[in-house]
């Protein structure tokens, strides 16, 4: 999201939901992606602001900043993750998940992260097909070990997302 899209288009929570955050997630470590953060958007700003005049912002919000503080802590440490020829190639994983699952490996030489995303109104316990890096991970948000296998099962909540690494600087604490 950005100034323009809170202003014109309605609020993240206006146009995107309860898929707010998994969009976010989305759009900071797609392929080619440069997530933004706009003002007020950490304390759940659920407002639009206003495009010509100076506005506020009521910062007493539900915060959100442990949440946009780990995903770029996760961008800054994973090198998959860098932008232009610095970061990694993007391979899409099919899922048994239709449309409500985005899955796809990001790899960089030993460093590779895995998002999948879950954009219903239900958990999905989808087969992913394809990962290319197969070895063991680090869920970035819970810091739990786990082995990937090329096809796997797993469970993304509803309106949610699962972020796996492997390599990368070690980070500090998501």
């Amino acid at each position: 999201s950005n100034h323009d899209e809170n202003s014109w288009q309605g609020t993240e929570f206006e146009r995107m939901g309860e898929n707010h955050l998994p969009a976010y997630v989305l759009s900071a470590t797609v392929q080619n992606s440069l997530p933004l953060l706009y003002t007020g958007q950490e304390a759940s700003l659920g407002k639009r602001l206003r495009f010509f005049d100076k506005d506020t912002v009521d910062w007493n919000g539900p915060p959100l900043s442990d949440f946009y503080r780990a995903i770029f802590a996760l961008r800054h440490a994973q090198p998959a993750l860098w932008n232009g020829p610095w970061g990694g190639k993007q391979t899409l994983l099919a899922t048994d998940g239709g449309e409500r699952v985005f899955a796809f490996a990001r790899t960089r030489a030993d460093n590779s992260v895995v998002v999948m995303v879950n954009f219903s109104d239900v958990d999905a316990t989808v087969q992913y097909v394809g990962l290319p890096t197969p070895g063991e991970y680090t869920d970035w948000f819970s810091q739990q070990s786990l082995t990937l296998a090329g096809t796997q099962q797993l469970t993304v909540p509803r309106h949610g997302y699962r972020v796996f690494v492997r390599g990368g600087i070690p980070p500090a604490t998501p």
